[in-house]
C-alpha cells in the first residue's frame, strides 16, 4: 500500500523471530502537501501501516492488525529531517496471531514504540 510509494526499503535483515529495515521515505509525496502544509509531518497511520507492511515483508504474507495493546508517539517524524527511519520489530506466533514489539526511529531518537497482536488471513 505504502511501500515503493510513500517509502522503500533500503536494507532488510531478519533472523527467526526478529526483523530490521531501513526505510527511505518520500518526500515528495503527495501527503505531506497536506499534513501539514509549509510544515509537513509524517501522520501516525502512516508509521503503523510502515511498520505493518514490515511486518508482512519479514513474514512474506500479508497481516492486519487486530490489537494495538500500546502505542507510543514520542516524537514528530520530519521529511525533511528524517530521510531514513529505522524500523526494529519482534514478533512471535502464538495460537494463530503474531505478538509484535516494534519500534520507529533514527539514531538515538525513537519515534514510535508499539506492542501489537497481528492476523494473517489470506
Amino acid at each position: 500500500m505504502l511501500l515503493n510509494n510513500f517509502f522503500t526499503i533500503e536494507e532488510f535483515s531478519k533472523d527467526a523471530a526478529t526483523f530490521r529495515a531501513t526505510v527511505r521515505l518520500n518526500e515528495q509525496h503527495p501527503v505531506f502537501a497536506g499534513h501539514f502544509p509549509g510544515q509537513p509531518v509524517v501522520p501516525g497511520v502512516c508509521t503503523l501501516q510502515m511498520i505493518k507492511e514490515c511486518v508482512a515483508y519479514s513474514l512474506e504474507k500479508e497481516v492486519r492488525f487486530t490489537t494495538i495493546q500500546n502505542c507510543k508517539f514520542s516524537r514528530t517524524i520530519l521529511p525533511g529531517e528524517h530521510r531514513l527511519l529505522e524500523i526494529h520489530g519482534a514478533c512471535t506466533s502464538q495460537a494463530g496471531e503474531w505478538l509484535l514489539n516494534a519500534s520507529v526511529q533514527a539514531g538515538d531518537a525513537v519515534f514510535l514504540s508499539l506492542k501489537a497482536k497481528l492476523i494473517s488471513d489470506f
